[in-house]
């Protein structure tokens, strides 16, 4: 008898175990679903992250920097995979500003537009003078400059359309 009982024992708990509450799940899943639909989230500036939109301060809206930005990578990696970091510069509409987008958690610069002096050697389009963040042209290709540092360059793909911005 106990042989018998011992298995029916074990069916019964394990068959309460599995069975749930199952209008409780569904408003779980429901709830899942609508948080991972691509744009069903938004920030306090009314974009959507998931849908690849961030606020930029130039523009006064939302944009997807890899659309907008010109991109510029990192010249020497210094990350475990030597994955290059990315930043991307967008212009404001007039051209009198950029901002410039690190990737990662680092916020966003504002860089003026600097009075370029030909015939110097380095070319300083915009900077910012208290962050040490300058848009430099040196050595045939353009510069984002950190502390003295050129520590991106860009993709020699935008250059045409970054040059159509200046």
């Amino acid at each position: 008898m106990k042989n018998f009982l011992t298995p029916l024992l074990v069916s019964v708990l394990l068959a309460s175990a599995c069975t749930s509450n199952k209008s409780s799940d569904l408003k779980t899943k429901d709830t899942l679903v609508k948080q991972l639909k691509a744009g069903a989230d938004v920030d306090a500036n009314g974009c959507k992250g998931s849908a690849g939109y961030q606020f930029s301060i130039v523009k006064n809206r939302c944009i997807r920097v890899w659309e907008e930005g010109i991109r510029f990578e990192e010249v020497n990696p210094t990350n475990a995979g030597n994955q290059p970091k990315v930043a991307f510069v967008i212009f404001s509409d007039d051209k009198k500003k950029v901002e410039v987008q690190f990737g990662g958690t680092e916020k966003p610069v504002i860089l003026e537009k600097q009075k370029v002096v030909e015939g110097e050697t380095q070319l300083v389009y915009y900077a910012n003078k208290s962050e040490g963040v300058k848009v430099e042209y040196a050595k045939q290709l353009y510069w984002i400059n950190v502390n003295g540092n050129r520590v991106y360059a860009i993709v020699v793909s935008e250059i045409d359309k970054f040059e159509k911005l200046l």
